[in-house]
């Protein structure tokens, strides 16, 4: 059934910013997801293991309670007023007297001497 009236005057113009404006805000909604800032903030809902450990041959490996000891002694929290330098020379030297795989015993020790905004 057709209409014997129109419903108004086309006006090129108007279409075209209608169809601009559609555009516009379909580029905007999928954009807007998320934000720059939440890009690069690390998020704690997706933990994922940034450190990949070496294998070690055999299955005798084992960290010393005593090295582990001497580890958190020396604990680095994040603070300004420490020197992430002094703290990486003075975790090398306990874990250095190990004679196996330093490189693993390292990478499974660290985590021991840090604590507070440092650890997270």
């Amino acid at each position: 059934m057709r209409r014997s009236k129109s419903l108004g005057e086309f006006i090129p113009e108007i279409e075209r910013n209608l169809h601009k404006k559609k555009r516009e805000a379909q580029n905007n909604i999928a954009m807007a997801e998320r934000t720059l800032k939440e890009y690069v903030t690390p998020s704690t809902e997706e933990p994922q293991a940034i450190i990949v450990y070496p294998t070690v041959e055999g299955n005798n490996f084992e960290i010393k309670p005593a090295l582990l000891n001497l580890v958190q002694q020396n604990q680095f929290s994040g603070s300004p007023t420490e020197d992430p330098n002094l703290h990486v020379s003075s975790f090398l030297r306990p874990s250095g007297t190990i004679k196996e795989n330093q490189e693993a015993v390292r990478l499974h020790l660290f985590p021991f001497s840090l604590r507070d905004r440092a650890s997270a």
